[in-house]
């Protein structure tokens, strides 16, 4: 047999012999993957990722010998970057994405990611370059477990749309409060019953739906409960929402 076999068997035996005594007095046992490539044996969990490397808990060295020796840039979901890291201590430890093997962060792009409510009230966690208007980008390092601030955005041109609070004010929206849906919120109901978009519902809208009574041909902005005519229902909304639109 080879002797330089012999001589491996016999070490992998030491070691393994070595780890489970080190573990039946109580010790730690596990193998840690130091930057560089190196593993050690049987040292505490804390000191290994203080060291920078990755911790195989009830394992040996020789179980996870050669260690991972890819290192690089290491993006976040804030956008940040750090460079030079393992790729366990990138992806396990700090939960980072290993963007860059081999590269400085001045060469790779870290875009920052989080949490994207869309308009149906799911979520999904994606980079704010894919986040899409009318869904709805929660901010950096957020977290659709956090939950969607989201609610009905109604504007004077009788649309509606899920957004947050700043995003609907900031585009000249009345929020109608967190997790409303449009087909609830009755400030989007006033803006539908202003016909004349003077963000009043008074006399003028009264004189909107007399002028345009009866079968719309094919739609009038009268029609404000949609139905293709313009009667007694479009005249009832007008009275319920009389007064100043919110």
């Amino acid at each position: 047999m080879n002797t330089k076999l012999i001589i491996g068997v016999l070490l992998v035996g030491l070691l393994i012999a070595a780890a489970l005594a080190q573990r039946e007095e109580g010790g730690p046992f596990g193998a840690c993957c130091l930057p560089g490539g190196a593993c050690a044996n049987s040292i505490d969990e804390d000191a290994c990722v203080s060291m920078g490397g990755f911790w195989h808990e009830g394992i040996g060295c020789p179980l996870v010998e050669p260690c991972p020796t890819v290192f690089g840039a290491c993006c976040f979901t804030d956008g940040s970057c750090m460079e030079g890291l393992q790729i366990h201590v990138c992806e396990v430890t700090l939960g980072g994405v290993l963007n860059g093997p081999g590269m400085p962060c001045s060469e790779v792009s870290c875009t920052p990611s989080g949490a994207c409510c869309m308009t149906d009230g799911s979520c999904l966690f994606l980079q704010v370059d894919n986040c899409f208007p009318p869904n709805t980008y929660q901010g950096h390092d957020t977290l659709c477990e956090d939950g969607c601030f989201i609610g009905a955005c109604c504007f004077v041109d009788d649309t509606c749309t899920q957004a947050t609070e700043d995003s609907c004010v900031s585009q000249g929206g009345i929020w109608a409060g967190l997790r409303v849906s449009c087909s609830q919120a009755t400030e989007c109901e006033c803006f539908q019953t202003d016909i004349d978009s003077d963000a009043f519902v008074g006399i003028s809208d009264f004189l909107l739906v007399l002028a345009q009574w009866g079968p719309c041909p094919p739609q009038c902005v009268a029609d404000v409960d949609g139905d293709g005519n313009v009667g007694i229902l479009d005249f009832l909304l007008v009275l319920a929402n009389w007064g100043p639109c919110p």
